[in-house]
């Protein structure tokens, strides 16, 4: 007999943040959790069990949950903020279509979607103190800067209006996440580690005057398993809302990014003189970057460098957790100076 009464399912769980997600329920020993992805071969946790599926796919998704019966979804499986915007486009599809399927099934009763703090479009790390969740505004079609933002704020939305008396839901709200088992095409220490030792460490773009929130990803993990606790509660105190989850300390960009690299190595980088660009060079260097990926790729792949992307360390993050604390229980596990130098001794082995 399953030593297990009930069930959660975890798109992406054999990615990045999903993999952790995963590792995170099976420690704490109160689910059977099952992992859905294309090809989930990756990081995969023994005690937990994976199924390929395509969850753009209705009717897969379907009959996956009419197969395991889940009490709660949690969706983590999402293309990074650099990818092209057609699977920006089919990521807010797949978003609505677990949706709709989780209102069909009555077995499911909580969902967590992991959503972006791109998707707001009062973003500051100028502010006076940190955003909270009562002060943000989520970008409409007409005012996201890119497909990424546009999708992450239509799904952010649309996984809050589907709270209801039978099925609760809560959206995470993360900004840069890091950590183990980042990927090397658009992982954030992974990128930077390796310009250490380099010409590139001498070279700093824009100012650093601006704090950013960051997250590391057991943190972020965490704070899906304290989500997923407490939408399943009788009480239903925290469903219907979403959560800024972050390190609880803003850093600075280049001081986050010579860190990463100091933990690498590199000996010299907060000592060597350092030539600044400034960030209207930035911009405009990230715009023609923008114009000749679109013409020869046809927009099938992003641009290492975006205007957005640019704007969003240039104009600084920073997010309240407070009610993440009060609501869901959430502390960070780890500090992003001691999840600098696990990422980085990771890397190092990966």
């Amino acid at each position: 007999m399953d030593k297990y009464d009930d069930t959660i399912l975890v798109t992406g769980g054999s990615g990045f943040l999903g993999s952790h997600v995963v590792d995170a329920l099976i420690a704490q020993g109160r689910f059977r959790v099952v992992a859905v992805s294309r090809n989930p071969t990756r990081y995969c946790n023994q005690e937990a069990q994976y199924m390929p599926c395509d969850i753009t796919n209705h009717n897969e998704v379907a009959a996956i949950i009419e197969q395991i019966k889940p009490i709660a979804i949690i969706h983590t499986a999402t293309p990074g903020p650099f990818a092209p915007e057609f699977l920006h486009r089919k990521d807010h599809a797949a978003t609505k279509n677990l949706v709709q399927i989780a209102t069909q099934f009555s077995s499911v009763r909580a969902f967590v979607y992991t959503g972006s703090a791109e998707a707001m479009k009062n973003v500051s790390g100028a502010r006076g103190k940190p955003l909270s969740e009562t002060e943000a505004i989520l970008h409409t079609p007409s005012t996201a800067p890119s497909g990424y933002a546009h999708a992450k704020s239509a799904s952010d939305a649309l996984v809050l209006q589907a709270n209801d008396v039978s099925l609760a839901t809560a959206t995470l709200r993360l900004p840069a996440v890091y950590g183990p088992r980042e990927t090397k095409d658009s992982g954030i220490a992974t990128n930077f580690m390796s310009l250490a030792n380099t010409f590139a460490t001498r070279i700093q773009l824009g100012n650093n005057e601006v704090v950013l929130d960051w997250v590391y990803v057991e943190n972020a993990a965490h704070a899906h398993v304290l989500a997923v606790n407490t939408l399943l509660q009788p009480q239903r105190c925290a469903d219907g809302e979403a959560y800024f989850v972050t390190d609880g300390a803003p850093v600075k960009l280049w001081d986050f990014v010579r860190s990463v690299w100091t933990a690498s190595g590199d000996e010299n980088c907060n000592s060597i003189k350092k030539v600044i660009i400034p960030w209207w060079v930035v911009l405009a260097l990230a715009a023609t970057i923008e114009v000749l990926f679109r013409i020869f790729t046809l927009d099938r792949k992003s641009p290492p460098l975006t205007r957005l992307h640019v704007r969003y360390v240039k104009d600084g993050a920073w997010f309240s957790i407070g009610k993440a604390r009060e609501c869901l229980g959430y502390e960070p596990l780890v500090s992003t100076s001691e999840g600098i130098e696990r990422t980085v001794a990771w890397l190092k082995h990966a």
